[in-house]
């Protein structure tokens, strides 16, 4: 059975390029947060050989379905290119070759990715639909968490009974926490776009779920995210009375589901740093990351290196816990320069989007919600990874790609 299935996918994943581009990319977007990530029966879906194969499929479907296309270039190129040169440079210069090759791989795909969603998803539709496929994808995780933590006793037997992610780029509960935090945004406002009730009710289902999960992992980092993607849909929507009350009402039934535990846990958010032991590690590797950045300002110690670097020095093998500061440690002053401008790239780019559909009376239309479920699921992002080291997160690198496409559709 499972075979079948992951032979399924791969076939999926040859077919679905050539026959509709645009859609093949998105496959691959969903891909990468469901794919098993063990070889099953010779056919492994986690790796970086079925990666390349699905990327040059998809190049294959653009030759082939649009071969007078002409390639784009949006401003969120300039900064992506840069920032993708940096990590090849940290990645020649790294202090351990083997574990910054395997943190290159992981990025330099998605990157990839993000370039050629720009390229083939041309139309409203093509980025309707791709939204449609990250979302169903980063979603699926909040039903493999129901099913791991309540219908089965998964978590028990392989995670001590902790929530965590399936594997790949989400692996514990902070992961987790931060995929559903990226894809909350994401199912809210495709529920309010999508006309069809079958769709609205596929969001529906999806969206609940993943909000109780982000609770449910303890993640104080992932219930900070989650409160600044609430607040900003609560800012953002017209009817905002009846969106504060529905809110409330959730809250109260949240806590009133919510272990004591994790209550105590986001109470003592302000008292961490004096208090909790995790939070001084953080701060103390924080600390290294600067002195990294200070050792190799141009390189970093190395894509991947983060941990190499703190256990030759007689530290605790923990990576950095803060995207920037990861990136400093690791990829230098200039690798942590463009990734921050990749971030308000985006956050300008889709803060345009919005107004110029404002202008144009398009408030409330399918396209001005897709520009806001981005521009918010970009603070759910930025939010979560100011307390996890996921730089390398890919879902991010495909926003980015999604991005760029849709601001060429509204421009």
């Amino acid at each position: 059975m499972r075979s079948g299935v992951a032979a399924l996918i791969y076939l999926a994943c040859l077919a679905i390029p050539l026959l509709r581009v645009a859609d093949g990319v998105g496959l691959y977007m969903a891909l990468a947060a469901v794919r098993p990530q063990e070889i099953t029966y010779g056919i492994d879906l986690a790796g970086g050989r079925f990666s390349i194969v699905c990327v040059a499929f998809i190049f294959l479907g653009w030759f082939i379905r649009i071969p007078k296309l002409r390639p784009r270039w949006s401003s969120i190129h300039t900064p992506l290119l840069l920032f993708f040169l940096s990590l090849v440079v940290s990645r020649i210069f790294a202090i351990h070759a083997y574990a910054s090759q395997y943190v290159f791989d992981m990025m330099y795909v998605p990157v990839v990715v993000s370039f050629l969603a720009t390229q083939v998803i041309r139309t409203e539709k093509d980025v309707y639909h791709a939204m449609w496929w990250l979302a169903g994808g980063l979603g699926f995780l909040s039903y493999w968490a129901v099913w791991g933590a309540h219908l089965s006793s998964y978590y028990e037997m392989y995670a001590d009974g902790e929530i965590v992610g399936p594997g790949g780029s989400i692996v514990d509960r902070n992961d987790l926490a931060l995929a559903l935090n990226v894809a909350l945004p994401l199912l809210f406002y495709l529920f309010l776009a999508a006309k069809p009730k079958w769709a609205k009710v596929i969001a529906f289902v999806t969206l609940v779920p993943a909000a109780g999960i982000v609770l449910e992992t303890g993640s104080r980092g992932g219930f900070l995210g989650l409160a600044a993607v609430g607040t900003y849909i609560l800012y953002k929507m017209h009817h905002k009375r009846w969106l504060f009350g529905l809110a409330i009402v959730a809250m109260i039934g949240g806590l009133a589901i919510t272990p004591r535990e994790y209550i105590d846990r986001i109470v003592g958010i302000r008292s961490a740093a004096q208090e909790d032991s995790s939070a001084s590690e953080r701060i103390e590797a924080w600390h290294d990351a600067v002195l990294m950045a200070q050792e190799r300002p141009l390189t970093g110690v190395g894509i991947g290196c983060f941990t190499v670097w703190r256990r030759e020095h007689e530290r605790p093998a923990l990576v950095a816990h803060n995207g920037f500061f990861q990136m400093l440690g690791t990829a230098g002053f200039p690798g942590a320069v463009l990734w921050v401008w990749l971030i308000i790239r985006m956050w300008q780019v889709t803060g345009r989007n919005e107004r110029q559909l404002r202008r144009a009376r398009m408030k409330g239309s399918r396209l001005h919600y897709m520009v806001l479920a981005l521009r918010t699921s970009l603070i759910g992002y930025v939010t979560c990874t100011m307390f996890l080291s996921q730089e390398d997160f890919e879902f991010f690198y495909f926003e980015l790609g999604m991005t760029a496409a849709l601001d060429a559709v509204v421009t």
